[in-house]
């Protein structure tokens, strides 16, 4: 019979495990930062705003304007040629979950966008602001 060994492992609020607690605080920071950044959106703040909490410094002049209330026209997501789709929520320090229901052919939908591409759709002429 082969020895049982004893692991430590280190548990984030998010529910992961680590082996190392280095990975495990960074992990934690990440989450921390997103979820400061979900307060920012919540409270009428930018994109640009979170970005900055962050600590980014270069920032697309756009996503100065763009916050929770943003109506998105993302062209081919939709069915329809309407403004219509909103940021929801941070899902990594580059990314966000984007949705809304504007004709797409299944109704309601969301989706993963990164930055580069948010901004891309917020310079869209159809985009609300």
């Amino acid at each position: 019979m082969k020895d049982v060994k004893e692991i430590t492992c280190y548990k984030t609020s998010d529910g992961k495990l680590f082996e190392d607690k280095r990975f495990a605080r960074l992990h934690q920071k990440d989450v921390d930062d997103l979820e400061k950044a979900d307060m920012i959106l919540n409270e009428g703040g930018s994109i640009a705003d979170c970005l900055r909490a962050f600590g980014v410094t270069e920032i697309e002049p756009v996503l100065e304007k763009v916050t929770k209330e943003t109506k998105l026209v993302i062209r081919h997501w939709q069915c329809k040629n309407i403004p219509g789709y909103k940021v929801l929520f941070w899902e990594s320090k580059t990314s966000l979950r984007v949705g809304g229901e504007v004709g797409a052919w299944s109704g309601y939908y969301s989706s993963t966008v990164n930055l580069c591409d948010l901004a891309r759709y917020a310079q869209d002429a159809g985009t609300i602001f």
